[in-house]
């Protein structure tokens, strides 16, 4: 193993144990190989050094010690996730720079208020954000609760640092000794309210989807595709108009 695997490998484990000692569950990762491969070994793996190695996934997150030296102490390339939610007493709200994710924040932030300062974690793509877990509420993963940002509750959990990310750079703290803040209201609110849409919901939403496909036969009466009232959309359709349709509502909602 070369001294630059040895040095990370140790930095990992420095910060897990780290994470431990504060009360954070962690959990072992895969890790990026480069040019676009896992540690995992599979061929095309949708989650580049973002999935647990562990047999149960985030359910085998722990503070124990022993267990951490255990998984750390193996001579494989790994990257490190905390638990968010109850277990760890965190919630984190994940923001995507590809999808659109600071837009949206600055948005909610020029509406609600600048959110407090708290931990921040820079990513290979954007940013978490860490705050206290409210207590009395469940709050699980909810996705796109504003376009580009989704939430890591009970049930998930996050990529930490000093963790390689697939487009070569390692997470960060901005500041690692920077407190964790309350979640401010106006946040919760929105993760509270938050729905995930699955295919099925569109079926409650005929009268639009009526209108949809009413537009689309008048723009383009000769397209070779037929488009008919009440004909089911297939499923990848079907998500691009729904991210499409909520990044319009939520910009509209926030400009109000």
């Amino acid at each position: 193993m070369s001294s630059f695997k040895n040095d990370y490998s140790e930095s990992v484990k420095r910060a897990a144990l780290r994470y431990a000692e504060k009360g954070f569950n962690v959990v072992v990762l895969q890790s990026p190989l480069g040019e676009g491969k896992c540690s995992c070994g599979k061929d095309t793996c949708p989650a580049i050094g973002k999935h647990p190695i562990t047999k149960h996934g985030v359910k085998d997150a722990t503070t124990n010690y022993e267990i951490i030296g255990s998984w750390t102490n193996r001579e494989r390339p790994m990257n490190i996730g905390i638990a968010t939610g109850e277990k760890s007493g965190i919630l984190a709200v994940d923001v995507d720079e590809r999808h659109g994710g600071h837009e949206s924040l600055y948005f909610f932030e020029k509406k609600n208020g600048v959110l407090p300062k708290t931990r921040v974690c820079f990513t290979g793509n954007g940013k978490h954000l860490y705050f206290r877990y409210p207590k009395g509420i469940d709050i699980k993963c909810p996705t796109e609760v504003l376009k580009g940002i989704d939430i890591r509750g009970n049930g998930g959990y996050v990529v930490a640092p000093p963790s390689l990310h697939a487009s070569g750079v390692h997470y960060q703290w901005e500041d690692e000794n920077v407190e964790i803040a309350e979640m401010p209201p106006a946040l919760l609110k929105l993760i509270t309210s938050a729905k995930t849409l699955s295919i099925d919901d569109y079926d409650l939403k005929k009268a639009e989807r009526a209108a949809l496909l009413n537009n689309t036969s008048e723009r383009n009466p000769s397209s070779s595709v037929s488009l008919q009232i009440g004909k089911d959309f297939d499923s990848a359709t079907l998500l691009v108009l729904k991210t499409a349709r909520d990044f319009l509502e939520a910009v509209n909602h926030l400009k109000k």
